[in-house]
């Protein structure tokens, strides 16, 4: 069985027009999602700080915000199903094991140093 890993918060849900929003209000020049081509489309629209600070708004208010799914993606999960593809929602998860991994670097730092660091400011 084939394996397909898709990632829950850029494929499955809606965040571009709550993205861009956040990103006008750093620069009201700011290409329209459209225009997204490359990944680095925000350069010389605002600092990376900028463009990963909006990217961190959008996600601490995902929930309060009501997203809801791209209307596609139940017929995409769906015809992944019937071609014989087993789904794994990877974001969660591999989110998951990066705080364990950070978790487990702190505790490395502490023990070497005797100083606690904050690795994931």
């Amino acid at each position: 069985m084939n394996t397909a890993i898709v990632d829950i918060d850029n494929t499955l849900w809606q965040f571009c027009d709550a993205f861009y929003a956040e990103l006008k209000k750093v620069n009201s020049a700011f290409p329209t999602v459209e225009r997204w081509d490359t990944w680095d489309f925000f350069v010389g629209y605002c600092t990376e700080e900028q463009f990963l600070a909006a990217v961190d708004a959008v996600h601490r208010r995902q929930d309060r915000d009501g997203h809801r799914p791209c209307p596609e993606a139940k017929g995409f999960l769906r015809s992944l199903r019937e071609q014989g593809y087993r789904i794994v929602i990877a974001s969660h998860y591999l989110e998951r094991i990066g705080d364990r991994a950070t978790n487990i670097a702190e505790d490395i730092v502490f023990l070497v140093t005797g100083e606690v660091e904050d690795l994931n400011p």
